[in-house]
């Protein structure tokens, strides 16, 4: 009898970037100065955050385990537009991610709450192969 070996997919399996992704939804409601930490149960293939309010900010790193994140500006503002394109609050606008992952952290800065909604495709591959995020344009 043949045992055979199956390979499980990579970070670099091409594949598995370029077929649908699986999807993931999660919610949370962003207390002012708070900040929201979204654990994938796989590596993304892309993200997507959909907020209804301003000062939401994507980070790869806690901003509270890290000092370079905040002082260095390495972070991504969500700012909810309106279908004409002008800055609201009352509407819920996408933003897309084309990026590998497996976890990011969302934070909302002042004293207003943020509905934040992540919708994720994800790959096959597991979060355990994925390096971590760190060095120049995410912590320093």
């Amino acid at each position: 009898m043949t045992n055979m070996n199956v390979a499980k997919p990579g970070l670099g399996s091409v594949g598995s970037y370029q077929v649908s992704g699986t999807p993931f939804i999660t919610s949370s409601v962003l207390l002012g100065n708070h900040e929201v930490h979204v654990a994938f149960p796989n590596v993304t293939q892309e993200f997507t955050i959909f907020t209804n309010q301003p000062n939401v900010y994507l980070t790869f790193l806690a901003t509270g385990s890290d000092a370079g994140v905040l002082a260095g500006g390495h972070r991504v503002m969500i700012i909810p537009t309106g279908s004409s394109g002008q800055t609201v609050g009352i509407h819920n606008s996408p933003h897309t991610f084309r990026t590998k992952c497996k976890d990011i952290f969302i934070h909302k800065a002042g004293a207003t709450n943020a509905d934040v909604t992540v919708f994720a495709a994800l790959t096959g591959i597991e979060t355990g192969m994925m390096f971590h995020l760190t060095g120049s344009g995410i912590s320093e």
